[in-house]
């Protein structure tokens, strides 16, 4: 037998030495381009523009002092802001009907039982009813009511997001085997509502909608409770999914998701 040169001695003993080393540890999975299976899109300020409504009905829900509002959603939807005290109105950017980003970017993506005790801490911190006395704060789950009444007499003035039915359509030419579906925090009613004028080039391409109030969904947004649940009725793995979603989302959520998300 030939003898083994110092060299071919050296090079065995350093195979030898590697073969024993672990394997590098596995990374996260994470959705990429070629993993893509479902896409889930959230509903209010993504694909249907309804954030600047969303804050008049609020604002009006703040301030009607009981009304009903099945019979003044009128009011709120034809921009007559006399509702909102001389306080109020008089500043920007309310007097627009629209919420200040403070607070709005508080209560984005949350569900009402969340949304309407920031919202009306939120208030009495900013002082909206000292010079109010005819219209006393209302109650949170009265100002949900209101807010969603109000909404929903809007709802004929409901648009689509720019681009979000190319976008859809778009999706399901380049890849019909991909699944769509909605996570919103909207209830189911209010969903049904919003939904109507916008069957054609985007709803009917939906394969799944999990609302706010669904018993399946613990904790609301930013937790990823529904997105897990969405990705779940599709039959897909969440980490094959892409989100896309207008509320900012915490690192720690994010990472429990594994998702790509995309912010618009």
């Amino acid at each position: 037998m030939a003898a083994t040169t110092t060299a071919e001695s050296n090079s065995n003993n350093h195979n030898d030495s590697s073969s024993t080393e672990p394997p590098p540890p596995k990374k996260n999975k994470t959705a990429t381009t070629s993993t893509v299976k479902a896409i889930l899109f959230d509903m209010d300020g993504t694909l249907l523009d309804t954030e600047s409504l969303s804050d008049k009905a609020l604002l009006t829900g703040l301030f009607d002092g009981g009304d009903d509002a099945s019979n003044a959603g009128g009011k709120a939807s034809s921009g007559d802001n006399c509702l909102l005290p001389e306080s109020i109105r008089s500043k920007s950017p309310m007097s627009e009907w629209r919420l200040p980003w403070e607070l709005k970017k508080q209560i984005l993506g949350l569900r009402g039982t969340e949304w309407a005790p920031i919202t009306l801490e939120y208030a009495a911190r900013e002082g909206w009813y000292q010079d109010n006395t005819r219209h006393p704060p209302p109650s949170p789950q009265r100002l949900i009511d209101a807010w969603e009444q109000y909404l929903s007499n809007m709802c004929e003035d409901i648009e689509a997001c720019a681009g979000a039915k190319a976008l859809v359509e778009a999706v399901k030419r380049a890849c019909p085997s991909c699944k769509l579906a909605i996570a919103t925090s909207s209830r189911k009613a209010g969903v049904d509502k919003k939904r109507t004028r916008h069957e054609k080039h985007l709803f009917e391409h939906i394969d799944a909608i999990v609302a706010g109030d669904d018993p399946a969904v613990q904790c609301g947004k930013p937790a990823p409770d529904i997105y897990i649940e969405a990705a779940k009725r599709l039959e897909v793995d969440p980490a094959d999914c892409l989100v896309f979603e207008d509320a900012l989302r915490s690192e720690e959520h994010t990472s429990e998701l594994q998702s790509r998300q995309y912010l618009v």
